[in-house]
């Protein structure tokens, strides 16, 4: 099988991330795509108002109830501490040793992977589909290992959610509906989530 990978911190998960799992899967003929929320993301461990991993993974769980090919594991969230991608590729491929593995990323994360943990051996475990964010700059890492994904800009990402959040100025379409609702009744990013 052909299997996607997409992992976050998903705080909140958007329809900028759904938009990107089925483009790659589209293009790239994937069977599946399996939605990773982290524990601890390396770049972000001094983040001290990261929303609770129940309440993030809540949020992905209802994001994907209409989703039949997306699927959601809880590997990283298990394992607690600092989640690793090389760990989590090494964990799947044990258990599906024949499927092929396809790490679905935006270009900025990308231009992150030569800092990572074992960055050659991600390499080696998956293939990189990746959605390019404005005008591709500078070099482009594991050039060979990568495959561009053909999909409109998408200009959401967690961080300005929350702030429209905050700000009462959230667009129709920007969260699924049952994430928004979440939200709304958990009172989560001291805001209104309700759509102007």
């Amino acid at each position: 099988m052909k299997v996607g990978i997409l992992g976050g911190t998903f705080d909140p998960i958007h329809e900028g991330h759904l938009t990107l799992a089925r483009s790659a899967m589209g293009q790239y003929g994937l069977d599946k795509v399996i939605f990773i929320p982290a524990c601890i993301p390396p770049n972000k461990t001094d983040r001290k108002n990261m929303t609770p991993a129940s309440e993030r993974l809540r949020m992905v769980e209802m994001a994907l109830q209409h989703e039949p090919s997306f699927e959601l594991s809880e590997m990283e969230l298990e394992r607690s501490g600092i989640s690793y991608t090389v760990d989590t590729l090494v964990q799947i491929k044990e258990r599906f040793p024949d499927d092929e593995l396809f790490l679905i990323l935006g270009f900025d994360t990308l231009s992150e992977i030569p800092s990572w943990r074992d960055c050659d051996q991600i390499a080696g475990l998956a293939r990189f589909l990746v959605a390019r964010r404005g005008p591709l700059t500078g070099k482009i890492p594991f050039r060979e290992n990568v495959q561009w994904i053909d999909m409109d800009n998408c200009p959401l990402s967690s961080s300005i959610i929350r702030e429209k959040i905050q700000l009462g100025l959230l667009a129709q379409g920007d969260l699924p509906p049952g994430v928004e609702s979440y939200i709304r009744k958990q009172r989560l990013y001291g805001g209104n989530p309700t759509c102007s």
